[in-house]
């Protein structure tokens, strides 16, 4: 659908993907007008603590995306000459930097699980992005469900046979209330375990 989270508007932040931390300051100077982020830029390595997380332990589950384990090896070996071309001139490393994976964040602040919150976001996300097509024959995302149970052959095939997470979606009875404030609380939580690993590393750059 729309952003970079299908159906969950709560979970869509990008930011931008560029070749230099100048490009990216340009970017955020687009998104965020007012603010000058070149200003913070000093062309220097010197004095600067890079926090550089296991790369190994950050990767996607299998369920999300296909390994690659030679863009991996690659990428690793890039990273890892990075970090010392930047020790090189001044910067201080600090590898294997702790910080708390997404469910240990959750377990740790008592948040409401994101799959909870992804639930009550998806039916109004589909019916949003259903809206902008003509004639679709479909509306809403139990309309969906239904096509696909109508044409099971086609839709739900034997890889793929489960349509779950619609059907949990539609089950979803949290009220607005309740989401405003879970979404808020978890948005909080994941802020404060990156500050805590800030504060751990005292790192003024986060790499990985």
């Amino acid at each position: 659908m729309k952003g970079t989270m299908s159906g969950g508007m709560g979970f869509d932040s990008a930011g931008p993907l560029a070749k230099s931390v100048q490009d990216c300051a340009d970017v955020m100077n687009v998104l965020l007008p007012g603010r000058d982020f070149r200003s913070h830029l000093t062309n220097l390595w010197e004095g600067i603590r890079i926090a550089y997380l296991d790369y190994k332990a950050w990767q996607f589950a299998d369920w999300i995306c296909d390994q690659g384990r030679a863009f991996d090896d690659e990428h690793e070996i890039a990273m890892m000459n990075a970090l010392k071309t930047a020790q090189g001139q001044g910067a201080k490393v600090c590898y294997h930097a702790k910080l708390l994976m997404p469910d240990k964040i959750m377990g740790k602040y008592g948040t409401v699980p994101m799959w909870t919150l992804y639930n009550r976001e998806l039916p109004f996300g589909f019916k949003r992005f259903l809206a902008l097509f003509n004639n679709t024959g479909l509306r809403t995302l139990q309309d969906l469900v239904d096509f696909n149970k109508k044409h099971a052959e086609l839709e739900l095939p034997s890889n793929q046979p489960s349509q779950s997470s619609f059907e949990s979606a539609l089950e979803d009875n949290m009220s607005d209330d309740e989401y405003v404030s879970d979404l808020r609380h978890l948005r909080q939580s994941f802020r404060d375990a990156v500050e805590d690993m800030f504060q751990e590393t005292g790192a003024d750059v986060v790499m990985a």
